[in-house]
C-alpha cells in the first residue's frame, strides 16, 4: 500500500485527521521558515530584524515547533521574505496529495525577484493590454455609431466595426472619429472611411 492510501486509511479516525492537519500546518511552516531563510543567506537575527523584531529568539522557537507564528508573523514573514502566502481550508485529499508530492519549489518558493513564472507571464503583458485597449476603443466608436449616425444599418455595422478593430490593431491606432464627422457620413461613405485606412495598412 502506497503512502497515500495508507495516509487516507488512516484519515478515517477524527482524532488522526485533527492530528495530522495540526502537524502538516505546524511541521509544515517550520520547515519553510528555516529553507527560505537559509535559501536567502539571512541568519534568524537577519529575518528577525526584517519583521521587527529585535532578538532571533522569535524565530528560533518557530523553527524549532516551540511556539507557532501568529497569521500577522506570517504575514510579516511573507513580506520579509518576498513570497506568496496562503491560507486557506481544503478538503483532506489536498493535504494528502501536497504531503505526497512535496518538492524543493514547493518548499522553498523563490521571491518576487527570481520568481521566472512570474516573469513568463509579465512577457504576455504587452499583447494582453493591447487586446483591452482595442477592445476598449472599438466599443466606444461603437457607441459613436449608435448615437450620431441612424443611417449605418444593423446589417453593415458588424462588417465597419471589425474593419475598424482589425486596423487599430495593425496600425496601433489610438484616435476614433469624431461623432461630428460620424454623423455627417452616410452609410457608403462611412464604410469608405474606414475601409480606405484599412486598405493602406
Amino acid at each position: 500500500m502506497n503512502d497515500k492510501l495508507t495516509i487516507a486509511k488512516s484519515l478515517r479516525n477524527k482524532e488522526y485527521r485533527d492530528a495530522f492537519v495540526e502537524e502538516h500546518v505546524t511541521q509544515g511552516i517550520a520547515l519553510q521558515i528555516r529553507a527560505i531563510r537559509k535559501s536567502q543567506k539571512l541568519t534568524q537575527k537577519d529575518l528577525s530584524l526584517k519583521i521587527g523584531n529585535s532578538g532571533q529568539n522569535e524565530i528560533s522557537r518557530w523553527e524549532n515547533l516551540e511556539k507557532r507564528p501568529s497569521l500577522s508573523s506570517l504575514l510579516k514573514l511573507a513580506s520579509a521574505l518576498d513570497v506568496g502566502l496562503i491560507v486557506t481550508f481544503v478538503p483532506f485529499s489536498r493535504i494528502v496529495e501536497y504531503a505526497d508530492s512535496r518538492t524543493p519549489d514547493t518548499i522553498e518558493p523563490t521571491s518576487y525577484e527570481h520568481d521566472q513564472d512570474l516573469r513568463k507571464m509579465e512577457r504576455l503583458l504587452p499583447h494582453i493590454e493591447m487586446d483591452q485597449a482595442s477592445a476598449v476603443s472599438s466599443t466606444a466608436f461603437d457607441q459613436i455609431f449608435i448615437e450620431h449616425s441612424p443611417a449605418l444599418k444593423e446589417a453593415a455595422r458588424p462588417r465597419v466595426m471589425s474593419r475598424w478593430a482589425t486596423y487599430r490593431v495593425r496600425t496601433n491606432q489610438t484616435a476614433t472619429p469624431s461623432p461630428k464627422r460620424v454623423a455627417d457620413t452616410s452609410l457608403e461613405s462611412t464604410t469608405e472611411l474606414i475601409e480606405a485606412p484599412y486598405a493602406q495598412a
